[in-house]
């Protein structure tokens, strides 16, 4: 498993509280706390693979900070969540394909990681699951929608969903 995306779905989804998520819409404090949980959670992830781990870790905190900032500003301008929302963790997923090929593609021999013992592999999952559930959570109470009605929350719902499973999916083909 690649611990890049296990840390970006525990760090940008289940370790970011309600308050968190509103305080990095009203300052740039609350980005800097959620870049730097970010980091923290990748350095510890990378930690048995790569002595170097915190310079990278502190990298792609950095650029997490900086992609959030770019989203908050084009949804308080433009007012629409789901679009700004779909095209964060798109570029956050993009960044962290690129990360994991320069970072991780630099390891040889491959040691055996951790993601991919059972253990690893039971804290993923349980990972995801919490992280899913925060992730719902605040995309039905925390964040700011055009409309309430059930179809536009089934529409978020559903690209939650398609999030999770595209970033799982890299995380098991993006293995090394």
């Amino acid at each position: 498993m690649n611990p890049l995306f296990i840390a970006h779905l525990a760090a940008d989804f289940l370790l970011q509280p309600k308050w968190l998520a509103k305080l990095k819409e009203q300052r740039q404090a609350g980005v800097v706390i959620h870049s730097l949980v970010h980091a923290v959670l990748t350095a510890a992830c990378l930690a048995t693979l790569r002595p170097d781990a915190l310079t990278f870790a502190f990298l792609l905190g950095a650029a997490h900070g900086v992609i959030d900032s770019v989203k908050i500003r084009y949804q308080n301008h433009h007012g629409t969540f789901g679009r700004s929302f779909l095209l964060d963790q798109t570029v956050h997923f993009l960044v962290l394909i690129a990360a994991s090929k320069f970072i991780l593609a630099k390891l040889t021999p491959l040691p055996l990681a951790f993601w991919n013992t059972q253990p690893g592999i039971i804290i993923l999952l349980i990972f995801s699951f919490f992280s899913f559930g925060v992730g719902v959570w605040n995309l039905a109470h925390a964040q700011r929608f055009e409309e309430r009605r059930p179809l536009n929350r089934a529409f978020q719902f559903m690209m939650l969903s398609l999030i999770f499973v595209a970033y799982l999916s890299a995380a098991k083909v993006l293995a090394f």
